[in-house]
């Protein structure tokens, strides 16, 4: 994994031809995540990404993949609760889940199930329980608005089913 001791942007074009180095990342990150990248100035980026998320060091302590919902729990080196390392607020993980994530992924992070779809009242429930925290009323993030407007999309299509 030459590509993740790279320093500079030089030193990463110097490693061999694009579609090499390319297929190397994709390899070494495995088949479970996806690289779509346009040329060097894309992949060097994605590469600073990888390089700031393996700077942390992470301990799994108790993990049982066996089942998608299981608890994962990690300990940090400086015994930081987790959920601080990443989202300043509630409102801002509730925000990036909408504005950031593909819909499978933001639906199982924002707890939504089948139920959310049979039941209009478990659905109204739960939008206005988000909406609380992310109306821009109240939330000062950049993307409320944003967020709110896809929160909306998702409960029409909720009690639309």
């Amino acid at each position: 994994m030459e590509w993740l001791n790279a320093k500079t942007f030089e030193e990463f074009k110097n490693l061999g031809t694009f579609n090499a180095v390319r297929q190397q990342i994709k390899t070494d990150l495995g088949t479970k995540l996806e690289l779509k990248v346009r040329g060097w100035k894309d992949l060097w980026e994605a590469v600073q990404n990888v390089q700031k998320l393996s700077s942390s060091t992470f301990k799994i302590i108790n993990s049982d993949i066996s089942d998608i919902n299981s608890e994962i729990n990690i300990e940090t080196e400086d015994n930081v609760d987790d959920s601080s390392l990443y989202f300043k607020s509630e409102s801002a993980r509730i925000i990036y889940a909408l504005v950031e994530l593909d819909e499978r992924y933001r639906l199982n992070e924002l707890g939504v199930d089948i139920t959310h779809y049979r039941n209009a009242e478990k659905a109204k429930k739960w939008r206005n329980k988000i909406a609380k925290l992310i109306h821009p009323d109240y939330c000062q993030h950049p993307k409320a608005t944003l967020a709110m407007n896809i929160l909306t999309d998702v409960f029409s299509n909720m009690v639309r089913s």
